[in-house]
């Protein structure tokens, strides 16, 4: 998949956040997984759930004196802004 260049096997979940994968990177897990006590502990890591998403930023708030909604009827009676 990945010699393929899917979209789908360029990027993997962790618990830290998707990572990107390449072939380089299976390589090493691979041979890191064929020894039983590194297996153990990455199995157990494995097993974390994902990291959540960081919340968006709130909207900042409006001024009270915002009177862009009614800049239509200001100018419809001739008023200009400065």
């Amino acid at each position: 998949m990945l010699e393929l260049r899917l979209k789908s096997a360029a990027i993997y979940m962790t618990p830290l956040g998707p990572q990107p994968r390449s072939a380089e990177r299976v390589r090493a897990a691979m041979a890191e997984l064929r020894n039983p006590d590194r297996r153990l502990l990455h199995e157990f890591w494995a097993r974390l759930p994902p990291r959540p998403e960081p919340p968006k930023p709130p909207e900042p708030p409006r001024p009270e004196h915002d009177l862009e909604p009614f800049s239509a009827a200001f100018a419809a009676h001739g008023w200009r802004r400065p």
